[in-house]
């Protein structure tokens, strides 16, 4: 099991580097504007003017947000114990975000991404496995389209409206994947990063498959940091 403190000293080094790189290309350009909102609303300027606090807060609210969004479509295909594709508690770096904003860096914005796989028993990545999922979707009012990346591979996205987008693939393998992703949010990517992970004791991560609804419990700002060193044997 890789420890998540661990994790996020491989992201936040990686993400220093891209910092970098991206300071050097970028140096010359103009001022960034401060108003430019995020998917949910809030500009660079609103945000930065937010404690840690306040925005481990909100990222909690968005990560129950995406939980919900991803238990209720999984629950359309199957009810039965699903594999998960990482413990993605942590924030993704937002130069990766579906959406790209002027001003975004890896140190400045994130996104959140969640995914689980099950495998279909019969199944052949058909048109009629997507079918319902597809009704689903649009029952909800989402905005929704349909890509054929093979005839026996497709993938059906929905846009909820509110900073979110899900994703249904059906394939040949068998393998049907259900992931769900923000889009990008203004927010201290580095400061939640370690925010979120000092507050994660080990005995709670190790989970690698579950009935839809059960997640990794995000921490609260009230809980102990923990102080062990996961790095000294590097």
């Amino acid at each position: 099991m890789m420890h998540i403190r661990w994790l996020v000293r491989v992201v936040v080094l990686l993400g220093a580097a891209m910092v970098a790189l991206g300071m050097a290309a970028c140096a010359e350009k103009v001022d960034v504007k401060m108003s430019v909102a995020d998917a949910g609303g809030l500009t660079r300027g609103e945000v930065e003017e937010m404690s840690l606090h306040e925005q481990f807060d909100l990222f909690g609210e968005r990560q129950a947000r995406i939980e919900q969004l991803l238990t209720e479509a999984q629950l359309q295909v199957s009810s039965e114990s699903w594999t998960w594709s990482g413990q993605m508690l942590i924030p993704s770096s937002g130069q990766t975000a579906l959406n790209q904003l002027p001003g975004a860096t890896a140190e400045n914005s994130y996104y959140l991404s969640m995914a689980r796989y099950i495998h279909v028993p019969g199944a052949t990545g058909g048109r009629e496995d997507i079918e319902p999922i597809i009704d689903y979707f649009e029952s909800q009012g989402w905005d929704v389209s349909l890509n054929e990346v093979s005839t026996d591979h497709l993938i059906a996205r929905a846009d909820t409206g509110d900073g979110y987008m899900l994703e249904y693939w059906v394939q040949a393998s068998g393998q049907y994947n259900m992931i769900a992703r923000s889009y990008l949010f203004w927010g201290d990517y580095r400061g939640l990063l370690y925010a979120i992970a000092d507050r994660v004791p080990d005995e709670k991560l190790g989970v690698s498959e579950s009935v839809p609804g059960v997640f990794t419990p995000f921490p609260k700002w009230s809980d102990p940091v923990i102080e062990d060193d996961p790095y000294a044997d590097l």
